[in-house]
């Protein structure tokens, strides 16, 4: 006389388990009918507890840099850390990293300005877009008087006061991460300090003017003559390179209304004047 037999078995698993040709995903007690070695019937009965793995996403934004599971990160990207859980199986955590650096600013705009005048430009090379510029003077030696959208570009109106100004600009990003601050030294001055060299005087008529007006200077042997015009910002509007004669007429045309310096090179004696577009 042969007996059937029962045979009990307890599994832990991660994920899924395979038993007699079938998978498991779940959790619980599963049966399979079989035949022992005496040729009676045999039960087998499996306790299964199935744990799963596990998995995180973040999205991360900071600024400069980002300290993740004992590893510093400097640069944007995707990044993977895999670990166990508490239930021993898989842990795999992701992480979407964008790390905000900011450069060193450049501005562009003169580092010479005329007291008493306004459209004075000045603005950032190669702004960011999201960004906005927060900028202030060192001194109240002048106003910013307007900005664009983001502040990338203003236009300062200076004072009376004949002085030196730190002019300084930091960016504010779309994450809202601070940059360093970038300065640059303005030496203002008032129009009737940049004559020089007195020994070649240059005599201008009528000055201010609305359409033209004429200097005159001397140059006796006839030498080549150079004269540039610099407008409010100190940047060099127009040149006259080849004056061989003791005047010169300047036309206004698509000047604007301002206050400009005149340069004049003779024999490389450098003679400098303001005129003043009404």
């Amino acid at each position: 006389l042969n007996y059937s037999t029962i045979v009990n078995e307890s599994q832990t698993a991660c994920d899924s388990y395979s038993w007699n040709g079938e998978t498991y995903d779940q959790s619980g007690s599963y049966t399979y009918m079989s035949t022992n070695a005496a040729g009676c019937p045999e039960t087998n009965i499996l306790a299964l507890v199935v744990n799963n793995s596990s998995s995180s996403y973040d999205t991360v934004i900071v600024c400069d840099e980002y300290e993740w599971n004992g590893i510093t990160y400097t640069e944007s990207g995707n990044y993977t850390y895999e670990n166990t859980n508490s239930l021993g199986c898989d842990s795999i955590a992701n992480l979407n990293l964008n790390v905000s650096i900011l450069n060193d600013l450049q501005i562009d705009g003169s580092d010479i300005g005329f007291t008493g005048t306004s459209d004075n430009i000045y603005s950032i090379i190669n702004p960011s877009n999201g960004s906005i510029y927060h900028w202030t003077l060192s001194e109240p030696l002048g106003i910013i008087e307007s900005a664009n959208q983001d502040s990338s570009q203003i236009n300062i109106s200076w004072g009376p006061q004949d002085e030196y100004v730190t002019l300084c600009v930091y960016e504010q990003d779309e994450y809202d991460c601070l940059g360093e601050e970038s300065c640059i030294n303005i030496d203002l001055k008032r129009p009737t300090s940049i004559n020089e060299v007195v020994d070649n005087p240059i005599v201008i008529y009528p000055n201010p003017f609305r359409n033209e007006t004429t200097l005159k200077f001397s140059n006796p042997e006839n030498y080549k003559v150079v004269v540039q015009l610099f407008d409010a910002r100190g940047k060099m509007v127009r040149i006259y390179d080849d004056v061989k004669t003791e005047k010169l007429v300047i036309k206004k045309e698509d000047l604007s209304e301002g206050i400009y310096l005149i340069q004049l090179n003779l024999n490389n004696r450098i003679s400098r004047h303001s005129i003043v577009i009404q």
